[in-house]
């Protein structure tokens, strides 16, 4: 997968390419390994991207950086208006919450 995402960022470097490319890195290596990934994005692009902050705060989760995780999470659900979206960020927000030290 992760060869995948890369032949599509070289033939077209979206955001949401990006974005897959790390969570898709993070999957197959480490948290960490996808967490820079997406710290190399630029901040204009993800500022008010929504699916950034998801694949954030996930990646997070993972690398147990739980209180980053909840503030990424809670841009997200800032960021989002659908409601069936915003329901199942806040489920993700209570598991989250259960797993804070």
């Amino acid at each position: 997968m992760v060869e995948l995402y890369a032949a599509l960022i070289g033939e077209s470097p979206t955001i949401g390419a990006r974005i897959g490319h790390a969570v898709a890195t993070a999957e197959a290596d480490e948290p960490l390994a996808g967490l820079a990934l997406l710290a190399r994005l630029p901040v204009g692009d993800v500022r008010n991207h929504q699916p950034y902050w998801v694949a954030l705060a996930y990646l997070e989760r993972k690398a147990n950086q739980h209180q980053a995780a909840a503030a990424a999470l809670e841009r997200a659900l800032g960021l989002t208006a659908d409601a069936r979206v915003r329901a199942r960020l806040l489920a993700m927000a209570v598991r989250l919450g259960d797993a804070q030290p």
